[in-house]
């Protein structure tokens, strides 16, 4: 007796073990399974109510199996939220079922435990909740089936506190999607700064027109010289910014010229008292660290309004100069990690004959550059 019950054993082993492998022969993927939300800054986002929304993102998950399965789904945060689910001590992030198909053709979901589901709580998108699982259903019956296909949403949130950070933040999660018996992990991640762009000039701020003779200036109109430099600005992270131009020599710039007052900046009186003359910043064609070509906006003092800058100049009188990426629908500035913005220096020096240049005269012009973050 003791022998056939240890071979009635042993046969139900070799009978069950076909069977248990059967029930595993299922394959789960996510893609992507790491989703890198990106970096983002006080000038990319805004409030809406009592969080800071980041755009949504979409992934995959596909389930494929060697036999029928029930097809229950279910998400496990590591850390669970009043709001969904937490990313970092600052954030929190929502999952939705979206567009999904069971043996190729479309499925409704509705939450577990419903042997007869209220038709309020069948839907084709549903959220996921924490340990809450979805089943699928057609004509409103519950569905198994061998392959299962669904996009899922994920619409992360920041917490307010972090506009006002000193410290840069780096917020991630993790979780696990379960369907069959199968599991499989995400990863998120963000990151938030402070705005932080450096602008830098060619030549160490400096551009440097030479000794200019007398003899070169002429006698009864504007003489006017050129110099290029080049303006690089690296953010942090993509930052929405605008350059505001500050003259350090105001009110020294000469009536005589026949330009425009606002886009010139002073460069320095002579010993007599009179205005030398003046200067232009013209801007050319600024191209993102990502090869991304650029046109120039002119925007109000306050950075509200905004229009195409054909002329390209910087201006002495407040309004604000920013950088679109040529494919932006509108007219507003772009989010920049960085660019390369070529600049041409016109120096525009008075008629010689209103000049008192019996001794030597220094060209001296200043301006200061300011990043408005937006």
């Amino acid at each position: 007796m003791n022998g056939c019950r240890y071979t009635l054993v042993a046969l139900l082993a070799g009978l069950l073990a076909p069977a248990v492998a059967l029930a595993q022969g299922c394959n789960l993927a996510l893609s992507p399974a790491d989703i890198d939300l990106g970096q983002f800054n006080r000038t990319t986002v805004q409030l809406s109510g009592d969080e800071v929304p980041l755009p949504p993102r979409r992934f995959s998950l596909n389930l494929v199996c060697d036999t029928e399965q029930d097809l229950v789904l279910a998400y496990r945060a590591a850390e669970p939220s009043t709001k969904g689910f937490a990313l970092g001590p600052q954030g929190t992030y929502r999952l939705s079922v979206l567009q999904a198909a069971v043996d190729d053709q479309r499925v409704q979901w509705s939450p577990v435990p419903a042997s007869a589901p209220r038709a309020s709580r069948v839907s084709e998108a549903a959220a996921l909740e924490d340990d809450q699982g979805l089943q699928p259903l057609r004509a409103g019956k519950v569905i198994r089936g061998r392959r299962l296909q669904a996009q899922i949403e994920l619409q992360a949130a920041l917490a307010p506190s972090v506009l006002t950070a000193p410290d840069a933040h780096t917020l991630s999660a993790s979780g696990t999607f379960a369907v069959a018996g199968q599991l499989t992990t995400l990863q998120v991640r963000t990151g938030f700064a402070p705005a932080a762009c450096r602008p830098t000039l060619a030549g160490h701020a400096q551009v440097d027109f030479g000794r200019i003779a007398m003899s070169q200036l002429q006698h009864a109109s504007v003489t006017s010289f050129s110099q290029p430099t080049i303006l690089d600005v690296d953010c942090d992270a993509p930052t929405r910014f605008a350059i505001r131009a500050v003259d350090n020599r105001t009110g020294s710039v000469s009536d005589r010229l026949g330009l425009a007052k606002p886009t010139l900046f002073g460069i320095g009186r002579t010993a007599a008292g009179q205005a030398l003359g003046g200067y232009s910043v013209r801007l050319g064609a600024a191209t993102g660290r990502d090869g991304t070509p650029s046109v120039a906006l002119l925007g109000d003092t306050s950075g509200q309004t905004w229009r195409v800058d054909r002329d390209g100049f910087l201006r002495s009188d407040g309004q604000l100069t920013a950088l679109q990426g040529v494919l932006a629908p509108g007219s507003a500035p772009s989010a920049w990690s960085g660019l390369s913005l070529p600049l041409t220096i016109d120096l525009h020096l008075a008629p010689a004959r209103e000049l008192d240049l019996r001794q030597e005269t220094p060209i001296d012009g200043s301006v200061t550059l300011e990043i408005i973050y937006l």
